[in-house]
């Protein structure tokens, strides 16, 4: 090989590196999707404490919200007539 295309065949090979890197934690986190969204979603319920966000105060759809302990989103469940 010429000495002169040794910095663009380095450069290809870094590129592939690039692409097969993204691809691997591409597929990565498609496999694991449900499990990062479930425990991203537990511990935004831990850190919240049951804050509400301003002007949302009368949501309809209580799934969402968050709840400072599991008494109070039952007695919520219970008022709205969610079982």
């Amino acid at each position: 090989m010429n000495k002169n295309y040794f910095p663009v065949f380095y450069g290809v090979v870094f590129g592939l590196m690039a692409l097969l890197c993204a691809e691997f934690l591409t597929s990565t986190f498609g496999l694991y999707e449900k499990d990062i969204k479930a425990a991203l979603l537990q511990e935004a319920r831990q850190h919240t404490e049951g804050v509400v966000v301003p002007g949302h105060e009368q949501e309809k759809d209580i799934s969402l919200k968050v709840f400072k302990t599991e008494k109070e989103a039952k007695k919520m469940r219970l008022r709205h007539g969610f079982i």
